[in-house]
């Protein structure tokens, strides 16, 4: 057997086992807020007994003996012989997760490979099947309140659901992503060089061509993205599962209901959506939904997920009936931290009182537990917005609850940039965290502190020296006019400067190697027509640099 056709057989397993276990996880989601079907129950016994099928063989033996537990569970489940409680539901999703990591493992090595939580998940499902009370352990599940599992990117499982999608190599349309990308910049280049020649009948023709070529080329380029996006589903099956180990944690009761997770996003935006929209769930669970003794009239905590396309965009929109943001509370914990003083709070409105808890360190929990009171979340989830190109809101009334609406792109496509081009090492800029750029002897600058400032919305910004920041060396000697270039990132502003002139263009950028990723202010890299290469500037970077941003 070559290994052309065991790949194969290894590919056509893993699309049939992972389709299965997102149905029944699907499924199991959905039991939480409502009383399964039989159709519904049905169709979970359908998928377990297809995963023991399909896992006996490929020759994961052990495996086999797991899903035939979960199938015998539901059977009995069928019968009405065991109640789908939540006991049973957490022992099942333990599976699925088991499960899926089995699969991931054994997919890669081509070979069963039994990971450590392998023992415990089997034993609790033989517990359950023998009617022995079972209390299931809750160290795995609470794992999910580590920072660090949230901030992990989607599983390489997840990404084969996107594969699956587009019915090709998430690699392969990577590469063409990239190269339609190359061309459009590679055209646009050429048009330019058409333009500084002198006007001949010939020339006519060639500009009236490569006008076409720019056109047709921005179509395929828009049809390649197109193909990049997926649905979110999958992320919105993490964020299901999230929201119910929060409300257990804290012993909450909430339903948690979701519109629009068909919806589709470039592949690259939902990865960077998770870590957001985990931590705004959690908070609206933690901080929004009260303790059920509080609310006896509102009764079961709801909380509103929706997804949703707007032109080019995807608005994202969070909801939940529970307290609402305290106003007065957080005026007063934002004049203790000296966001703001303490002769101004009237002259906020209420959108800009809101909007202080993005500040840096800001929490008004007055306990410190897994999943608030540690002072860090909102600044980064208003950050990781920003960083795709998009803005977040809050609206927000007392003893109602708070509505949470995040616009952004849906795709990425080439990035507007300009071309720093006289540094010893090019690099780009993007156009959209670039406020303007001005000749520093237009400006009123102030010295404070021994550093040079420039004046912007009422406050005092630091000029920060570019070439110092990458260690390049200064070529004011080469007699350029010094430039200002203000960058934003949410509220905040950074001014450089910069000696020489510079470029417009877009471009699509790699993503930098191991070597290059090591350089503090470069988040991607490209190569321009004359070989020369470009980097691409980590605005996101400085920011975190710069403790002195306004």
């Amino acid at each position: 057997m070559n290994d052309e056709f065991l790949d194969e057989i290894w590919a056509q397993f893993e699309s049939e086992a992972l389709e299965h276990c997102k149905n029944s996880e699907d499924l199991l989601l959905d039991s939480v807020n409502k009383d399964l079907s039989k159709a519904e129950i049905d169709s979970i016994f359908r998928s377990f007994h297809s995963l023991k099928g399909l896992t006996g063989s490929i020759g994961l033996s052990e495996t086999v003996t797991l899903t035939h537990l979960a199938e015998d569970l539901i059977s009995e489940s069928r019968k009405g012989k065991i109640i789908l409680d939540d006991n049973l539901r957490t022992a099942l999703l333990n599976f699925t997760d088991v499960l899926k990591a089995i699969l991931q493992k054994s997919i890669k090595e081509r070979k069963e490979v039994i990971t450590k939580n392998f023992g415990s998940c089997k034993s609790v499902l033989e517990e359950i099947l023998q009617g022995k009370p079972s209390k299931i352990k809750q160290k795995n599940r609470n794992e999910t309140f580590d920072d660090s599992l949230v901030s992990e990117p989607l599983s390489n499982l997840d990404s084969l659901e996107e594969e699956r999608f587009t019915q090709v190599s998430s690699a392969s349309l990577d590469d063409l992503f990239q190269k339609s990308g190359t061309l459009i910049s590679r055209a646009n280049a050429l048009k330019r060089a058409f333009e500084q020649v002198n006007t001949m009948a010939e020339n006519d023709y060639a500009n009236v061509i490569l006008e076409k070529l720019v056109n047709d080329i921005q179509i395929v380029n828009g049809r390649i993205t197109d193909l990049r996006l997926i649905s979110v589903n999958d992320l919105v099956r993490r964020l299901k599962r999230a929201a119910i180990d929060t409300s257990k944690s804290l012993k909450k009761k909430i339903q948690f209901n979701v519109k629009g997770d068909n919806e589709r996003a470039d592949r690259s935006i939902i990865r960077a959506l998770a870590d957001p929209l985990m931590h705004m769930i959690r908070n609206s669970i933690d901080h929004g939904i009260e303790e059920d003794k509080d609310r006896p009239k509102k009764g079961i905590g709801k909380i509103n997920l929706s997804f949703q396309k707007e032109g080019d965009n995807l608005v994202i929109k969070l909801s939940d009936d529970g307290r609402g943001l305290d106003k007065d509370k957080i005026l007063k914990k934002a004049i203790e931290k000296k966001f703001i003083s303490k002769s101004n709070p009237k002259e906020l409105e209420e959108r800009d009182i809101y909007s202080l808890i993005f500040k840096p360190g800001f929490s008004t929990a007055e306990n410190v537990s897994s999943t608030s009171g540690r002072g860090v979340g909102m600044d980064v989830v208003e950050k990781n917005i920003a960083m795709l190109g998009g803005k977040i809101e809050i609206f927000s009334e007392k003893n109602k609850g708070t509505n949470i609406s995040v616009l952004i792109p849906g795709a990425v496509s080439t990035e507007e940039c300009i071309i720093l081009k006289d540094l010893p090492t090019f690099y780009a800029v993007p156009s959209r965290s670039i406020q303007w750029v001005k000749n520093k002897s237009d400006l009123e600058t102030d010295i404070v502190t021994g550093t040079e400032h420039i004046r912007y919305n009422k406050s005092q910004i630091p000029i920060q020296d570019l070439s110092k920041l990458l260690s390049l060396p200064t070529n004011n000697s080469k007699g350029f006019v010094e430039k200002i270039i203000l960058l934003s990132l949410s509220d905040k502003a950074i001014a450089i400067n910069y000696f020489g002139d510079f470029v417009y263009d877009e471009i699509v950028f790699d993503q930098p190697d191991k070597l290059i990723s090591n350089l503090p202010f470069v988040s991607g890299t490209t190569v321009d027509d004359d070989r020369n290469i470009i980097f691409r500037l980590n605005v996101e970077r400085l920011f975190d640099y710069d403790n002195q941003a306004a």
